[in-house]
C-alpha cells in the first residue's frame, strides 16, 4: 500500500491519511462495541 510504504519510522499521534487509506467504515453495533472494517476486508472488534 504506496501510503504506508512511503511512511518512515514509527507513528507517534494519528495519521488521518492512514486511517482513511485502510478503514472502509466503523459498525457502531452498541455504545460500547464497534467494528473497523477495513478495506481489505478484515473486521477488528473493538
Amino acid at each position: 500500500m504506496k501510503v504506508t510504504n512511503e511512511q518512515e519510522g514509527s507513528l507517534s499521534e494519528f495519521d488521518d491519511n492512514i486511517f482513511n487509506a485502510l478503514v472502509e467504515k466503523i459498525k457502531i453495533l452498541q455504545p460500547t462495541y464497534f467494528v473497523f472494517v477495513l478495506k481489505n476486508g478484515l473486521r477488528v472488534d473493538a
